[in-house]
């Protein structure tokens, strides 16, 4: 989209650079003071009937608490170190692929639609309009997967799982979620449908022509398979997503000397990935 490239020339002279570094290290440095004051998270929190009465830094320091909250007790302190882990990877990958700009304008559109979703949700419910990070974060994690939908992470360190395994899982969680919204509607529902729809309205600014036409392309192969079966075999399989010259002619296809096997990667896959 012409008026996406705007923005990422405009955004380019400000753009941070490794700025998923910048949220993690916000993150823990929070976790560590809530630990040692329980209730600095309330301060920091996106609660718009506050930042209506003054506390604007609010609308900053939501991106820093930690989504899924932690505790002190060993589980709880895993499951964050695996989660900020797992979103740096995540974040810098995406970096990597899209460049600094583009990457700092799909963060900073998720993060102005959650902005718009909680304000606007004060007015119709003064007192009970609460924002949350978890849909944000959510949207890069999806991001991610549909990328790199073969990167294998070990769950809990120790069970191999595929990203886009999980991703289907996060999907379905979010529909459902979705729909109970939708079926709470009038007693607050609707505000958890419209921070779902405004966090993810970024997935489909980014990614939602390539998706559709992938979609499109899945269609045309199963409907032409019973003729095609012999037909011509791909020459090259990026390693990371599975494309190939025969699914996506429009992309480019290098090997990688410095891997072992010398494996085949897209052009999309191929500046942000590890050596191995």
């Amino acid at each position: 989209m012409k008026w996406l490239h705007r923005l990422e020339r405009i955004l380019e002279p400000v753009a941070i650079p490794n700025l998923t570094q910048v949220l993690v290290a916000g993150m823990v440095a929070v976790a560590v003071l809530s630990a040692a004051d329980p209730g600095l998270g309330g301060l920091l929190e996106l609660v718009p009937a506050r930042v209506f009465g003054g506390e604007v830094w609010r609308l900053v320091t939501f991106l820093f608490t930690p989504a899924l909250g932690i505790g002190l007790n060993p589980l709880s302190i895993l499951l964050f170190a695996m989660y900020v882990m797992f979103l740096h990877t995540m974040g810098s990958a995406l970096e990597a692929t899209w460049g600094t700009a583009r990457y700092n304008l799909f963060v900073l559109l998720s993060w102005g639609a959650s902005l718009a979703a909680a304000l606007l949700g004060w007015f119709v419910v003064p007192d009970g309009a609460v924002g949350s990070n978890l849909f944000l974060y959510a949207s890069i994690f999806l991001a991610f997967a549909w990328l790199f939908p073969e990167y294998e992470i070990l769950l809990f360190f120790v069970l191999p799982v595929k990203v886009k395994w999980l991703a289907l899982v996060a999907v379905v969680a979010t529909v459902w979620q979705f729909a109970v919204g939708v079926a709470r509607f009038t007693a607050g529902g609707w505000l958890s449908c419209v921070l779902i729809l405004a966090a993810h309205a970024n997935l489909a600014l980014f990614l939602g022509p390539e998706i559709t036409a992938e979609i499109r392309r899945r269609l045309a192969r199963g409907r032409l398979a019973p003729r095609s079966r012999g037909a011509e075999r791909p020459r090259h399989v990026c390693v990371v997503c599975g494309a190939t010259n025969l699914s996506h002619p429009e992309r480019d296809f290098r090997y990688c000397p410095q891997c072992t096997g010398t494996p085949a990667y897209c052009d999309l896959h191929l500046s942000g990935h590890v050596h191995h």
